[in-house]
């Protein structure tokens, strides 16, 4: 087998020449981009051209914007106030170039020219980069990785497109709606300034607005807000209740949950499902918002207790009314209520 370790030898550095030599004059760049007024952009441009690779030394990087040269790299200024700049490293194949102090008449096509030393020389026309320039930003987006859950961290992210990557913008969170905050901020590749900003809502975040504003180094501004839909699971509020006509009950269960909940009442010998009757006992809702208000209607008899319960997929509560026959006559009822959601437990 060891006849066999020269070839494999071989083919290792063969490999590696293959992957440092192109065969042709080809450049990728971006086929549109938008600069903002007053700041800047960058193309991100790569290139090949044959045979060998060079150092920065022997290439030579001329850009054009609408067929006139506006930058050589042997005379041009290379300091970072200049109005362009090449930001890449040509002897890395990397041609990005920046246009700073962004104005209406730096709208145009732009493109690339390579002189390389001993080998030739190519403009590559075929591929341009076509700019334009807007005194208005766009406002940016905000999403969510997951659901927002009451007392949950959330995640959610703030993004805009950004062609100044060498300025990012600023990203300004109001930070209300959160009671523990974590932010970030990064630019990607992908010429995308993207801020992180994690929190523990609560019930009561739910239906506040979450908003993102962006201030861009010319002092631009753009924003956009959600409103947040935190989910929770039921509580049952103070206000439930059963009242007495004669011989007559009418309780109310009122449940703050999203989403709305399932409800169900319980009778000693049988059930009654919300919005329904079984021709003695009838059931109905009414909902407001996050609050539903089931009522349950019928005649107390020998009844001793009733209880309401709400589920949803956050979780479930309950109350339990208990009835209790102090006195025979027409009026001898005394309802109290009993509330059995882990968060209200009191008689």
């Amino acid at each position: 087998m060891d006849f066999l370790n020269p070839l494999f030898a071989g083919y290792i550095l063969l490999q590696v020449l293959i992957q440092n030599v192109t065969c042709k004059w080809e450049a990728s760049m971006p086929l549109t981009l938008t600069g903002i007024q007053g700041s800047c952009v960058v193309i991100p441009c790569t290139f090949t051209y044959p045979g060998q690779q060079k150092p920065s030394t022997d290439i030579t990087t001329i850009w054009y914007k609408d067929g006139n040269e506006i930058y050589d790299s042997r005379t041009s200024y290379t300091l970072e106030g200049s109005k362009y700049l090449l930001v890449g490293d040509v002897g890395k194949k990397n041609c990005s170039f920046k246009i700073n102090s962004l104005e209406s008449a730096d709208k145009g096509n732009y493109y690339l020219r390579t002189e390389i030393q001993n080998l030739d020389k190519y403009t590559y026309k075929e591929t341009l980069t076509a700019i334009t320039i807007t005194d208005n930003p766009e406002g940016p987006k905000i999403n969510f990785a997951e659901e927002i859950i009451e007392m949950k961290q959330v995640r959610a992210t703030c993004t805009i497109n950004n062609t100044c990557r060498d300025s990012p913008p600023k990203f300004i969170w109001d930070q209300q709606n959160a009671a523990t905050v974590t932010e970030r901020t990064f630019q990607n590749e992908n010429m995308t300034a993207v801020s992180i900003l994690e929190f523990t809502p609560s019930s009561k975040d739910n239906g506040k607005v979450l908003k993102c504003d962006v201030e861009y180094p010319n002092e631009k501004r753009s924003s956009t807000n959600v409103t947040l839909n935190v989910l929770y699971k039921p509580k049952i509020n103070q206000s439930s209740e059963c009242t007495l006509n004669q011989t007559e009950f009418t309780c109310y269960c009122e449940i703050d949950s999203n989403p709305i909940p399932s409800i169900m009442w319980h009778l000693p010998d049988k059930n009654i499902s919300d919005n329904s009757t079984d021709g003695t006992f009838t059931s109905y809702s009414f909902v407001t918002g996050t609050i539903i208000t089931s009522v349950i209607e019928g005649p107390a008899g020998n009844m001793n207790t009733i209880s309401c319960s709400a589920h949803n997929y956050q979780g479930s509560a309950a109350e339990v009314f208990t009835i209790q026959q102090r006195l025979s006559g027409k009026y001898g009822f005394c309802l109290t209520s009993e509330f059995v959601d882990m968060e209200l437990n009191y008689i």
